[in-house]
Formats: structure tokens, sequence, C-alpha cells
């Protein structure tokens, strides 16, 4: 009987944990995660985003890159709207 116990405590505890590592493995993109969002210009777009709905990205506190500007960024006023058509990929940076 206590062994019985003991193993389904050890299994609901095994299940608990491997759930935790899978959110956190596939958690759902937050408004508040940095991104950089690669376009198929190959200009990149880095900044906080705010808003993904109507086929487009919106995104604060931006800079942006271009191929050319090395390591340089300018930085944007305002929020920056991406159509969706227009984004090769985005990465999540690590807070």
């Amino acid at each position: 009987m206590i062994v019985t116990l003991v193993v389904l405590a050890w299994s609901v505890v095994g299940v608990v944990v491997g759930a935790a590592w899978l959110w956190s493995r596939h958690r759902p993109l937050r408004y508040s995660d940095r991104v950089l969002v690669n376009l198929t210009t190959g200009n990149a777009v880095e900044g906080v985003l705010v808003r993904n709905r109507n086929g487009s990205l919106t995104v604060i506190d931006a800079s942006v890159r271009t191929p050319d500007s090395g390591t340089e960024a300018l930085e944007v006023e305002g929020q920056v709207v991406i159509p969706a058509g227009q984004v090769e990929f985005m990465q999540v940076l690590a807070p």
C-alpha cells in the first residue's frame, strides 16, 4: 500500500515537472517580449511586441537595422506596424 502511494506520488511529480518543462519551452509569445523581426527586404526591426492581429505586428521602442548599417541601428519614434507578408521570421530575444 505504501509503495503504491510512493509510486503514485512520484508519477504525479513527474507529470507536473514534465508539463512545466514543456510549457517553458513552448510558451505562447507574450506581448511584452522583446523581438527581432527579420523582413523579406533584408532589414530587421528590434523592439517590444505589443500587438499581433489583423495580419500585422506592432512593435514599440523599436530600432531598424539594415544589411549595410553594420552594428548601427536607427531608433524609431512611436509604433512600427509590420504587415505579416513582409515578415521572413521573428526571433524572441532573451530578457
